[in-house]
């Protein structure tokens, strides 16, 4: 596998906790307790022949000598655990450590695991036999723990450590839901046991599920995880994109679907008129359900707000036997996900789940296809002295490894390129970088893979970065502007970022951010794939029509990007968008008045400012505007904040902005990769 097939993993503290939506106790008691098998020992761990050998050699040690131990390992809350051995008996109360210990080969001596899980093959072939640590009460019985002797216990909670401390070491995992992060969780597990070697064969092998799949899928349909409260269709629990499968599945297709109050929950109970509002492509139905996909669908269709769901009406209604929680806990779980939704989602594309062997064909074609970009950095080019944005030579003996940006600019530069090295990133934020942080650097049709890899600092109340954070993180490049080298030059070398005021600037500075990171050929090839796009829209643009970017930052307010903005430059060769700063400098906007933008009487307006489209375009001085009077005034829902500072934001802008600017050329949308090449080849 190349870097390019594998998600960057090493930036935060890793996910998946959960404690609402998994390992609830059944109304069964468990089984009682017995002794229940050992965990499989590592290849390191000694062997029967050797313990005994040992323990002839010095009873009173009561112990085995086992290479690589005693460890101790950082738990995901931060707690030392020491282990004197390799954990052979090991009590998992929580889904997600099922999980993990499932993917390593390791056999609970007993769990909290829910029933679907443990009856599922993709864990144990006979899960089911696993005792519970379930007593009479449906509560965790602290005393069944004991008596099975755990010499290790995987817990939720820092209220579990309480309880069972005294018994065993107790591990907790973080609280964090970035489904790559899962790869971070399963290392960590993995150096319990010394099986660090299984957990990255586990981790490549389920990059290379994931690739396989993303590498088929267009990404443009919406999927939904809902159920109802029962029989009552009139009540709702909708999955958010924060939650795990959510996010998952936003590498296949889209689910994006917002908290509307912002609390970062994993799902939230509505009513059907949301779900009509959000009108998805693909329903999955997260309930129990026991008959055939037509009694489904009669069922839904009971409620006339339902029925007039698209998902609904086109038959995409689907529900899985026995399967009512898809969460990605572990890579087993995360690779279920993939193998269930795909063929549904995308029924013309896959007859069912891939096949080992077609993964490794795809990703095979893929990695030829891909093999130039792949390409690491050459120890020839370091050490490497080169110019900063203030003029200042910076000598790099090798790439830096931990870079954090000040800017979102920096991000802009460095980020098509992160998530195919070994680079990581960091972003103080405040103002206008928080927004974009949010929105433009999750697009993963542009940015891919960027967001999971990106750790984001945040700024005070008077925006000054957090320099102890900073320094936590042990950065050995900071990309800031000439002002932060004083202040921050004792935690890293400051590189002062570019200046970019034309098409040239950000690509030499993209190219220059390249070589800095050892990946100066990969940066080059993005720099032709991002020329070609522009020069198949020059082929076919007239360049006659005049584009005008307006912002309304308050009621009384009118902003008018100009012709040093980043939108105008990119633009430039393409649309008309030449309006001179009026005090004579180089700034890239200045407050104006609706008489100014009359006057000035552009063929189209692109508004930059969300939500104020209506309120724009009902002004009476605007409506006389070329652009209102032929409906040519639009806003993007998503798109609050053109520019193009940055080789993927060239990209999107261009995609976003000809379609609109020449609706007529292109009537589709924007240019696919495909037709960008036959463009190219006709001229």
């Amino acid at each position: 596998m190349t870097r390019l097939l594998h998600l960057f993993t090493a930036l935060f503290a890793i996910i998946l906790v959960l404690a609402a939506c998994g390992g609830q106790p059944t109304a069964e008691d468990g089984p009682a307790p017995t002794e229940a098998p050992a965990a499989a020992a590592p290849e390191n761990a000694a062997t029967d022949e050797t313990a005994e050998e040992s323990e002839d050699a010095d009873e009173s040690a009561g112990t085995t000598d086992v290479a690589g131990y005693p460890r101790t390992i950082t738990d995901g809350q931060g707690r030392e655990i020491t282990l004197e051995q390799p954990p052979e008996r090991v009590v998992a109360l929580y889904n997600g450590n099922f999980g993990m210990l499932a993917t390593l080969g390791i056999r609970p001596v007993a769990t909290l695991a829910n029933e679907e899980m443990l009856t599922d093959p993709i864990y144990f072939e006979d899960g089911e036999s696993i005792p519970s640590v379930v007593g009479n009460d449906g509560e965790i019985d602290p005393e069944i723990v004991a008596e099975l002797t755990p010499d290790l216990i995987m817990a939720s909670n820092i209220e579990e450590v309480r309880i069972f401390e005294s018994i065993a070491p107790v591990y907790l995992p973080t609280e964090d839901d970035a489904v790559t992060d899962t790869y971070d969780e399963l290392r960590r597990v993995a150096a319990l046991f010394a099986m660090e070697a299984e957990a990255e064969a586990a981790i490549s092998a389920f990059q290379d599920r994931l690739a396989a799949y993303k590498a088929r899928v267009p990404s443009d349909i919406s999927v939904m995880i809902t159920a109802p409260d029962g029989d009552n269709l009139g009540s709702v629990s909708l999955r958010t994109e924060v939650s795990p499968d959510c996010r998952l599945l936003n590498e296949i297709a889209s689910c994006d679907w917002e908290d509307p109050v912002g609390s970062g929950v994993w799902a939230y109970d509505t009513t059907p008129e949301t779900l009509l509002e959000l009108n998805p492509d693909f329903i999955y139905f997260w309930n129990e359900w026991d008959g055939t996909q037509e009694e489904l669908l009669a069922f839904l269709r009971q409620d006339p707000l339902w029925a007039e769901l698209d998902a609904v009406q086109n038959e995409q209604v689907f529900h899985v036997e026995g399967y009512t929680n898809p969460i990605a806990s572990s890579l087993p779980a995360a690779a279920k996900i993939l193998d269930t939704f795909a063929p549904r989602i995308y029924p013309d594309i896959f007859d069912g789940p891939l096949t080992d062997a077609e993964v490794q064909e795809i990703v095979g074609s893929e990695t030829a296809a891909g093999e130039e970009r792949a390409t690491t950095a050459s120890s020839e080019d370091f050490p490497l002295t080169i110019e900063d944005g203030a003029g200042r030579e910076i000598t790099f003996e090798e790439p830096p490894q931990r870079v954090v940006c000040f800017s979102a600019g920096c991000i802009r530069g460095l980020g098509p390129l992160v998530p195919l090295s070994d680079t990581v990133m960091g972003l103080p934020t405040g103002g206008i970088q928080r927004h974009q942080v949010n929105n433009e650097f999750d697009d993963e049709g542009y940015y891919p893979g960027l967001a999971e890899v990106m750790v984001v600092f945040d700024a005070g109340p008077t925006l000054e970065y957090d320099a102890e954070a900073i320094a936590e993180f042990q950065p050995d490049l900071i990309i800031a502007s000439e002002q932060n080298v004083a202040s921050y030059e004792s935690i890293a070398p400051v590189f002062v970022e570019y200046e970019v005021r034309s098409l040239d600037d950000a690509i030499e500075s993209f190219l220059n951010y390249g070589r800095i990171i050892g990946m100066a050929d990969e940066a080059e090839q993005i720099v032709q794939d991002v020329q070609d796009r522009y020069d198949a829209y020059e082929a076919l643009a007239p360049n006659d029509a005049t584009f005008m970017t307006v912002f309304l930052p308050d009621d009384d307010e009118l902003v008018v990007r100009t012709n040093n903005s980043s939108e105008c430059f990119v633009l430039e060769g393409l649309a008309r968008c030449e309006w001179p700063d009026p005090t004579g400098g180089v700034n890239w906007a200045y407050t104006t008045s609706a008489e100014t933008i009359v006057e000035l009487n552009p063929d189209v307006i692109y508004l930059g400012t969300a939500g104020m489209l209506e309120e724009f375009i009902s002004d009476p001085l605007i409506a006389e505007t070329e652009a209102a009077q032929n409906n040519r005034i639009y806003h993007v829902e998503g798109y609050d904040s053109p520019t193009g500072n940055g080789v993927m934001a060239i990209s999107k802008l261009l995609d976003i902005y000809m379609p609109l600017i020449y609706p007529d050329i292109f009537p589709d949308g924007p240019l696919t990769d495909a037709e960008v090449q036959e463009i190219l080849a006709e001229q």
